[in-house]
C-alpha cells in the first residue's frame, strides 16, 4: 500500500460499473468473480480509488480530515482485509492457470524453431530460383540466332501434315464410311472442304475434292434412310445433325421429318406392344401403371435425342391417352379409375387432366342419376305410407324419407369422391350439391299438389332437411287443399238447406275433417302442443248452445245495400284490430284457422241467397253446434276470435230471412 497501484486495488468506486483491480484479473483469466459487497455499517462514502486521476495523499487528507478516529480505524482494517483477499485470489489465479502459463511457453517456443526452418527453405529456394533464371537467360542467348530457322521448320512441317490428310482424305473417308464412323467421316470433309473449294484451280486437289464428294454423297444417301432401329438405338439427333451438315437447308428439313415419323412409328410400336401384353385379369390401376412404365421409358429417351433438334410428335401421346380412356371409361370402381388416372396423368399432363375431367363428370352424373331415382323411390314410398293418413305413419315416414334420401347421397358421393379432384374448376361439387338440392326441392314441390296427408309428410321432410322455407309453403298449401274442401261443404250445405230437429251432419263432418288435419300436421311435425281434444259431455254442449245470443231474423236484406254496409263497418270497427294471424304449422294454430275459415265460408255461401224462416231456424241449430264444440280444438286465446267468425254468420244468415217477423229470432 506504499503506492498508488496498492491503493487503486482498495476501496470501492462511486461509478457501479468501474472494473476494480481484482475483477480485471479474474475477467483476464476466465474466472467470473462476483463482487463482494461490504455491509451497510461498514459502508464509506464514494471513493474514487480505482479512477486513473486518483492520488493517495489527497485522499488520505480528505479521509483525516473528515473522518473520526474510530472510523479510520474501521476502514484500515477493512483495507487491509481486502489486500489479503486480492493476494489469496491472485495467487490462487496463478495456481489455476499454471498449466496454461506452460503450454503457451512451449507452444511459443515451437513457433519460433518452425519460423527458423522456414527462413532456411526461404532462403535455399530464393538460391535455386536464382541458378533457374541464370540458366534460362543462357538458353535462350544460345538459340537466339536458330529461332528464325526453327519456326519455318515447323510451319513447314505442319504444311506437309495438311497436304498429307488432304491426299489421303479419300481414303480415309471410305474406311471411315465402311467401318460405320459416319460423324468421323462428315467431320473430316468438313475440315477439308473450305480449303479444298478455295484451292480448285489446283488439278490434284480438285480430283482430292470430287473424289471426297462423291463418297459423301453417297453417304448421305445412307443417312436419309431412317428405320426404327436408329430410334432404339437413341441416334435420331445424331443422324439430323449429320445430314444438316452434310445437305442443304432442303436436306435438313427433310430430315428433320423423317425423324419425327421414326419417333412416331418408333413410339406407337412400343405402345401396341405393350397393349398386347395387357393383363386384363389385373387391376385398372396395374394395368395404366404398367402401360405408362412400358411408354414412358422409350419415349423420354425420345424426347432427350431430339430436343432442340426435332419436335416430339404429339401421335404416340395421343393415342396413349386414348388408350387410357378405353381402360378406364367402362369401369364402375372410381377408386381404381382415380389411380389409374394418377398413374397416367405424368405421361401428358394437359391431355390425361382433359380425359380426367370428362371421367370424373360421367362419374359424378352416373351418380346423380342413381341419386334421383332413389330419391324419387323415396318419394314415392313416402306417398304411398302415408295414404292412409295414419299418425304412426305420419310420424315416422318423414324420417324415414330423410334418411333413405341422405343415405344414398352419401354413399354415391363417396362412389364419386375419389374422382372429385380430376373435376374442372367450372364443375366443382359443391355446384353439384346445389343443382341435386334445387331438383329435389322440384320433385317435392311437384309433388305438393297430392293429397293432404302427403303434402303435411312432405312439409315434415323439407323441415328435417333444413328447408324450412318451403316447409311453410306445403303447409300453407295443405291449408289451402283443406280450405276449399270446407268452402265446397259450406257452398253444399247453404244450397240445400235441410230443415231437421237438430243440427246438420255437415257441421260435425267438417269439424271432424278439421281436427283430422290439425293431428295430421301435429303427427307429422312431432309438434309438442297438440290439438287437445276435451270431452264435453252432451248436456255441455246443450248448454254451451243454448246460452249463445243468437241475432234475430231482422230481415236486414229489405234494406238497400248501401245502408247494410254503413252498417256492418261501424259494428266490425271495433274489432278489426283484434285479427291475429293463425300458425298454421302447429295443429292448434291450424285448427284455429281452419274454424274460421269454415264460418267465414258459410257466411260468404249464406249472402249470396234468402232464407225462410225454417230455414234460418236451422242454420241457427248448425250454428249453435259448431259454437258448441268450439273449446275441444281452439285455445282461449283464440276461442273468441273464432265465435266471432260463428256470429258474423248467423248474423248474415239473420239478415237473409225474408218477410222476418219482430219475433223472428231466439236470445237465448
Amino acid at each position: 500500500m506504499s503506492d498508488d497501484s496498492s491503493d487503486d486495488s482498495l476501496g470501492g468506486s462511486d461509478d457501479e460499473g468501474a472494473p476494480t483491480s481484482q475483477n480485471l484479473l479474474a475477467s483476464f483469466y476466465g474466472i467470473e468473480k462476483t463482487p463482494v459487497k461490504d455491509d451497510d455499517d461498514d459502508a464509506e462514502p464514494a471513493e474514487p480509488l480505482d479512477r486513473t486521476d486518483f492520488e493517495a495523499k489527497t485522499y488520505v487528507e480528505e479521509l483525516l480530515r473528515r473522518q473520526p478516529l474510530d472510523r479510520l480505524l474501521e476502514r484500515d482494517a477493512a483495507l487491509r482485509r481486502e489486500t489479503r483477499t486480492l493476494g489469496s485470489d491472485l495467487q490462487a489465479l496463478v495456481y489455476e492457470n499454471y498449466s496454461k502459463f506452460i503450454a503457451a511457453t512451449e507452444t511459443i517456443q515451437e513457433m519460433n524453431s518452425n519460423v527458423g526452418a522456414m527462413e532456411a527453405g526461404v532462403a535455399c529456394l530464393d538460391a535455386t530460383l536464382c541458378d533457374v533464371d541464370a540458366l534460362a537467360k543462357q538458353v535462350n542467348g544460345s538459340l537466339a540466332d536458330k529461332r528464325s530457322q526453327i519456326d519455318t521448320l515447323v510451319r513447314s512441317r505442319r504444311l506437309l501434315k495438311r497436304l498429307e490428310f488432304l491426299f489421303e482424305l479419300p481414303k480415309k473417308l471410305e474406311v471411315a464410311v465402311s467401318e460405320g464412323r459416319h460423324e468421323d467421316a462428315v467431320s473430316m470433309y468438313e475440315a477439308a472442304d473450305a480449303v479444298l473449294s478455295s484451292h480448285g484451280h489446283v488439278a490434284s486437289l480438285r480430283d482430292i475434292h470430287d473424289d471426297a464428294r462423291r463418297i459423301v454423297t453417297s453417304l448421305k444417301g445412307d443417312l436419309q434412310v431412317f428405320d426404327d432401329t436408329l430410334a432404339a438405338s437413341g441416334h435420331l439427333a445424331a443422324r439430323v445433325r449429320l445430314l444438316t451438315k452434310v445437305g442443304d437447308a432442303e436436306d435438313a428439313s427433310k430430315a428433320r421429318a423423317a425423324a419425327a415419323d421414326c419417333a412416331d412409328r418408333y413410339l406407337c410400336g412400343v405402345l401396341d406392344d405393350a397393349l398386347r401384353n395387357d393383363d386384363a385379369s389385373l387391376s385398372l390401376e396395374r394395368r395404366v401403371t404398367m402401360l405408362s412404365d412400358k411408354f414412358c421409358g422409350p419415349r423420354d429417351a425420345i424426347v432427350g435425342q431430339l430436343d432442340g433438334v426435332v419436335e416430339l410428335p404429339s401421335g404416340p401421346t395421343a393415342k396413349f391417352v386414348d388408350q387410357v380412356q378405353k381402360m378406364v371409361s367402362n369401369s364402375t370402381d372410381y377408386g381404381d379409375v382415380a389411380l389409374a388416372l394418377r398413374a397416367a396423368v405424368a405421361v401428358d399432363p394437359e391431355r390425361v387432366s382433359a380425359v380426367a375431367a370428362t371421367i370424373a363428370a360421367k362419374a359424378h352424373d352416373a351418380s346423380e342419376r342413381e341419386l334421383e331415382s332413389a330419391s324419387t323411390k323415396a318419394l314415392d314410398d313416402l306417398a304411398a305410407s302415408t295414404e292412409s293418413d295414419d299418425a304412426q305413419a305420419l310420424r315416422s315416414a318423414p324420417t324415414n324419407a330423410d334418411v333413405a334420401l341422405r343415405r344414398a347421397a352419401r354413399s354415391l358421393r363417396e362412389r364419386a369422391a375419389p374422382l372429385e379432384p380430376f373435376l374442372s374448376k367450372e364443375d366443382s361439387v359443391s355446384k353439384r350439391t346445389a343443382k341435386s338440392e334445387a331438383w329435389l326441392r322440384s320433385m317435392i314441390e311437384a309433388r305438393g299438389g297430392l293429397q293432404p296427408s302427403t303434402i303435411v309428410a312432405l312439409a315434415a321432410l323439407c323441415r328435417l332437411r333444413g328447408d324450412d322455407a318451403l316447409s311453410t309453403d306445403l303447409l300453407e298449401r295443405h291449408v289451402a287443399v283443406v280450405g276449399e274442401d270446407l268452402d265446397q261443404k259450406a257452398q253444399d250445405a247453404i244450397a240445400t238447406i235441410s230443415v231437421n230437429d237438430g243440427p246438420a251432419s255437415y257441421i260435425d263432418a267438417c269439424v271432424s275433417m278439421i281436427a283430422a288435419a290439425s293431428k295430421r300436421v301435429d303427427a307429422a311435425l312431432r309438434s309438442k302442443t297438440h290439438v287437445a281434444e276435451i270431452e264435453i259431455s252432451d248436456d255441455a254442449v246443450d248448454r254451451r248452445a243454448r246460452s249463445l245470443r243468437t241475432p234475430r231474423a231482422s230481415g236486414a236484406a229489405a234494406r238497400s245495400g248501401v245502408e247494410m254496409d254503413v252498417e256492418k263497418l261501424f259494428a266490425k270497427e271495433a274489432t278489426a284490430g283484434e285479427s291475429v294471424a293463425d300458425d298454421v304449422t302447429t295443429g292448434v294454430g291450424l285448427a284455429a284457422a281452419l274454424l274460421s275459415r269454415f264460418a267465414a265460408a258459410l257466411a260468404a255461401s249464406v249472402r249470396t241467397r234468402s232464407l225462410s224462416r225454417d230455414e234460418y231456424a236451422q242454420l241457427e241449430r248448425d250454428g249453435r253446434r259448431l259454437h258448441a264444440v268450439l273449446p275441444r280444438y281452439v285455445r282461449d286465446d283464440r276461442l273468441r276470435g273464432v265465435e266471432r267468425g260463428v256470429m258474423e254468420f248467423l248474423e248474415e244468415a239473420a239478415e237473409r230471412v225474408t218477410g222476418a217477423a219482430a219475433n223472428g229470432g231466439s236470445n237465448n
